[in-house]
């Protein structure tokens, strides 16, 4: 039984040993977004460049709708119920101006977009 113990803390180390060692090769900078209320994100552009990792932080502000926020063009996407905060991690591998969305049914074209604008 020692043994087992011993095996699963010598594994828990490395992996985290591992997950601090992820090889990034550019630095994390964090931003914080809000949802709603009113069917916006503010701040509503983001910026970054290529080879930097953005920790974006979120809340959602609203007191009754859920939103999300989707980066499609680098897989990004969280969906946070009102009142909830969460994080998503982008990682931008190109330049370009990438959509910002809030996919759930309606607001979209309610006017919930940004923009994300990298450049190199």
């Amino acid at each position: 039984m020692k043994r087992l113990i011993v095996t699963l803390v010598m594994l828990l180390a490395t992996a985290a040993l591992a997950a601090g060692c992820g090889g990034s090769s550019g630095p994390t900078r964090e931003i914080a977004v809000t949802m709603g209320p009113d069917m916006v994100f503010t701040p509503a552009e983001i910026t970054g460049t290529v080879g930097e990792t953005l920790l974006i932080r979120l809340t959602n502000a609203d007191v009754t709708l859920e939103h999300d926020m989707v980066i499609s063009a680098f897989g990004a996407r969280v969906r946070l119920f009102a009142g909830q905060s969460g994080s998503m991690t982008v990682k931008l591998k190109k330049a370009g101006e990438f959509e910002v969305l809030c996919t759930l049914p309606g607001h979209t074209e309610a006017g919930m977009v940004g923009v994300l604008k990298v450049t190199k």
